[in-house]
């Protein structure tokens, strides 16, 4: 399955949608809110809640990104699914440990790391 709405690419490998983003800022509200509601689309749909945001070209986001991520790994938590951040730059790691947000996603160096973590642990149902 391949999807790919204006801001992100979507793809399907190992039974794990992969999400890539397109920009390397993502500051814009109405890109943001877009994002959160293809990422809550995902969370609902995915048959095996297994989702992996690759953040490769992200070099800044906004405090409204956050909250997308943060609803997105609620929905997919209580669905009994699993959300992983991969490639996470040192800059971005910085946002997400002042924010104490760090604790609440998985994050991963690499894309294949994600994969290997996730099909390790399948979701609790």
């Amino acid at each position: 399955m391949t999807h790919s709405p204006s801001a992100l690419h979507i793809r399907e490998t190992e039974g794990t949608t992969i999400v890539t983003f397109r920009d390397r800022i993502l500051l814009d509200t109405s890109e943001i809110r877009h994002i959160e509601s293809e990422l809550v689309r995902l969370a609902m749909e995915t048959p095996h809640h297994r989702l992996i945001i690759d953040f490769n070209q992200v070099q800044a986001i906004s405090s409204q990104l956050l909250g997308a991520l943060v609803h997105t790994t609620e929905i997919l938590q209580q669905r009994g699914g699993r959300l992983a951040l991969c490639h996470v730059h040192a800059k971005l790691q910085e946002i997400f440990a002042i924010t104490k947000l760090g604790r609440m996603f998985e994050l991963y160096p690499d894309l294949n790391q994600g994969l290997a973590a996730l099909k390790r642990m399948e979701p609790s149902r």
